[in-house]
């Protein structure tokens, strides 16, 4: 079964690794500064909430980008895309469940800083998916092409963070 998989990408050095994180032409009002401690957690300074959003957005597609698109495909009910059709049987459970079946009514009720604040969320995130150089291996692996965001996708996330998995 191995010899299906890509071999493991080289070892990457941890400068290498920050560095493949965009920093030309963001589209940001004013500087962001994004600071990282001794054990990697990122510091986002920014002078407006939009920057600050998008910085955000930008560090977490960085950081997680296959655990996003992974635990997308969950909530939409398309595992069986990453793992084959043996699982098309919970991706109908999952469909049934219409985990994000809210998530449009959800974005489109928010209050306009909230909304501009999950806009700007997303455009980092696409912004990232969009001049990353190599995919995380995660995704190669799983054969999974990153998708553009949409803010009810992230809602669609949020609602599937908050079901009981206990009713496998």
């Amino acid at each position: 079964g191995c010899a299906v998989f890509p071999p493991l990408p080289p070892p990457t050095a941890l400068d290498d690794r920050l560095a493949a994180m965009p920093r030309k032409g963001l589209p940001l009002q004013r500087p962001v500064a994004i600071h990282w401690t001794e054990r990697q957690i990122p510091f986002i300074e920014a002078e407006t909430d939009t920057d600050l959003a998008f910085a955000l957005g930008l560090v977490h597609a960085h950081l997680r980008l296959a655990q996003m698109e992974i635990l997308r495909r969950i909530a939409y009910g398309r595992v069986a895309e990453m793992g084959g059709p043996l699982l098309a049987d919970l991706d109908h459970s999952l469909r049934i469940l219409d985990i994000p079946k809210a998530a449009p009514a959800i974005v489109a009720g928010m209050p306009a800083e909230t909304r501009a604040f999950l806009d700007a969320f997303v455009a980092g995130i696409n912004h990232y998916q969009q001049r990353m150089t190599v995919p995380p291996h995660e995704l190669i692996v799983g054969g999974i092409e990153p998708e553009p965001w949409k803010p009810e996708h992230v809602i669609a996330l949020g609602r599937l963070a908050a079901v009981d998995v206990n009713w496998l």
